[in-house]
């Protein structure tokens, strides 16, 4: 191996989470200050090298065969993508990985779409993917002879891959979501089994939430060599002076040292601030395999929240609890938008911060503007009451501004009280109203589960979104759940809360990905139970249908389109994405949608042939051209 080849760090992000839309930001910021000190650093986006790996017809192939004996209705659907995605799979990674996405080519959502569906095929069943109620379980499960699976095999080859040709001095693995901490523990296990003197650091918003979880479980204590506990660009650095033996262990700040399964807890904490961060680097990231219409780069301008008093939050209120909260200077901002653009062509920023001061942004992006600088940007922030100015608004427009995320959470001004937000919700309309206006796109985040939540207020909170559907979209729905460091989870019975069991743990396996945020399972002191709660919640996401969510065909199947003329004879196309199963059931694999048959039509290769006509069959066809499962376009009379 040649020496220039060897790599002081290799830091990865890890699977399994469904970000592959940009960067996680964690990487680009870490490999920029570490390269700034002439540390060799290499970052690979582990997360989405494995989406790519499980790209393949061969695997699609072997899918269908090892399942093609199943009689369920649910295996014979997924065998009907994976033989669509076989015909199709060249095309559509051609159009979502295009070389020029970064420039001007822009990639179909639903081509982004087929692609994402092939790789849940091998990671919906995968150890990979598994939900884990406890940290005592992730360690069984590991412990015991691992089932293999196609992505874990992947996965493991990766990594070994990976390790031979940069040959790091350190193995650096950033956690941000809760689904990747068990695939962690797999490659640490991994690497430590299979080569030597490599060091194994964990760091990330898990291991910073749940350190004291991690330090529990004799995994961690056996191949783990240490925790980062904060931003990581000072305990990497300083770790790695320790490593070339300039620096104590007890010395590196914000850390977490594992010496023979014995802690070791650094009295230190990093002095870095924001300011002494450069510009993210993104050098060696492979920014036009991300599983996006086109490419974004994300920025943050503050570290922690400025308000940090939500009760449910276990990002703000750290930072308001020990004064650490941090913000950088416009000029700062200004200065990091335009080497995007100088370096990397970026046309799309998202500010990605937990809670974005928008008087900061705005001031940076008028110093951008000064300089020249044209760029299209993205906020995530409070319902705050400087939205109800009609000229704040605009100039957000005007900036640059095409997308806000809000949390809305709830209408009832009491439950907002209750949860410390600190808006008001009289002001809502009048911001929705605004934003629409000036025509940012508004989507919101809503909370379910919010303890004494009567349903008069469920029953309101969904009225006002309803009545505003054609104004917002909705960003991320999730039910309360207790993560460690929260001021719920500090003292759950001030909130309502009873019986909080912080051993045994509980997401929303029904509305996020990989269960989104994952915390204490509990039980309410009054009112229904959390099934309850649940279903009714997702009646609230059957039943508000808004502007910026894709929308199914199926949501229009209301309307008073005329219906379609039918005779006897008449041969009418399938749309590509639509296919027979077992003669009997049309599938329309875009929306996921199965229907069966009625007597009278008949199927023959991608056509539908009328060989009646009645009532039930011309509904039927009405509801295949309303759906746009049929294609009008191509019909013709026998």
């Amino acid at each position: 191996m040649n020496a220039q080849s060897e790599k002081d760090l290799l830091i990865i992000f890890p699977p399994v989470t469904e970000a592959r839309l940009f960067p996680y930001l964690s990487l680009p910021m870490l490999t920029a200050y570490l390269r700034k000190l002439s540390f060799r650093v290499e970052q690979v986006d582990l997360n989405l090298a494995l989406c790519h790996q499980l790209l393949k017809e061969d695997y699609l192939r072997e899918y269908i065969l090892e399942n093609r004996n199943s009689t369920s209705i649910k295996q014979k659907y997924r065998n009907t993508l994976a033989q669509f995605l076989i015909e199709n799979l060249a095309s559509l990674k051609l159009d979502v990985f295009r070389s020029n996405k970064i420039g001007k080519h822009k990639a179909k959502s639903e081509n982004v779409s087929f692609l994402n569906k092939c790789i849940e095929l091998f990671l919906e069943n995968s150890l990979l993917k598994r939900a884990f109620s406890s940290f005592a379980m992730m360690e069984k499960i590991l412990e015991d002879k691992q089932v293999s699976d196609r992505a874990q095999d992947e996965l493991l080859n990766l990594i070994k891959n990976l390790v031979e040709e940069h040959q790091p001095k350190v193995l650096a693995i950033s956690i941000a979501f809760f689904s990747q901490i068990f695939p962690s523990l797999i490659i640490a296990k991994y690497v430590k089994e299979n080569f030597t003197g490599i060091s194994i650091i964990l760091g990330g918003q898990q291991v910073i939430l749940r350190h004291l979880d991690f330090v529990k479980i004799n995994p961690v204590l056996k191949y783990i060599d240490g925790l980062g506990i904060s931003s990581g660009e000072e305990t990497l650095s300083a770790y790695l002076h320790f490593k070339n033996g300039n620096l104590n262990i007890v010395d590196i700040p914000d850390f977490i040292s594992i010496v023979n399964k014995k802690i070791i807890i650094s009295p230190k904490t990093s002095e870095l601030t924001l300011e002494d961060f450069p510009t993210p680097d993104f050098s060696g990231l492979k920014l036009d395999n991300y599983l996006i219409e086109e490419i974004q780069y994300p920025l943050i301008t503050c570290i922690g929240c400025y308000w940090g008093k939500c009760i449910f939050c276990s990002y703000g209120n750290r930072s308001h609890k020990s004064k650490t909260y941090q913000q950088a200077s416009p000029e700062k901002i200004a200065r990091d938008c335009k080497a995007l653009v100088d370096i990397y062509r970026a046309h799309r920023i998202n500010f990605i911060d937990e809670n974005t001061n928008l008087s900061l942004v705005r001031t940076a992006m008028r110093l951008f503007r000064k300089q020249g600088g044209v760029i299209e940007f993205s906020t995530r922030n409070r319902m705050e009451s400087i939205l109800t100015r009609k000229d704040v608004c605009q100039e957000l427009k005007d900036l640059g501004c095409v997308l806000m995320a809000a949390g809305y959470d709830t209408n009832s001004q009491r439950l907002l009280d209750l949860l410390r937000k600190g808006v008001k919700s009289k002001d809502y309309q009048k911001i929705i109203d605004n934003i629409s206006d000036v025509g940012i796109e508004l989507r919101l985040s809503l909370l379910g589960g919010i303890p004494h939540e009567t349903e008069e207020e469920v029953k309101d909170s969904e009225n006002f979104l309803n009545h505003n559907a054609s104004k917002i979209g909705i960003d991320v729905m999730q039910m309360l759940i207790l993560e460690p460091t929260t001021y719920l989870a500090d003292s759950p019975s001030s909130y309502g809360i009873e019986s909080a069991n912080f051993e045994e743990l509980s997401g929303n396996e029904l509305l996020s990905y990989g269960r989104g945020f994952v915390g204490a399972t509990y039980k309410y002191k009054d009112g229904p139970g959390h099934e309850s709660r649940l279903a009714r919640f997702l009646k609230t996401f059957e039943t508000v249908k808004t502007k910026y969510n894709e929308k199914s065909p199926y949501d229009r199947l209301a309307s008073k389109e005329p219906e379609v003329f039918i005779e006897v004879g008449l041969e009418i196309t399938l749309s590509p994405w639509v296919r027979i199963i077992d003669d009997c059931m049309i599938a329309d694999l875009r929306w996921q949608k199965l229907y069966k048959l009625p007597l009278g039509i008949e199927p023959y290769r991608n056509k539908l042939v009328i060989r009646q006509v009645s009532k039930t069959i011309s509904r039927a066809v009405n509801l295949f051209a309303l759906s746009n499962m049929i294609d009008l376009g191509r019909k013709e009379s026998k």
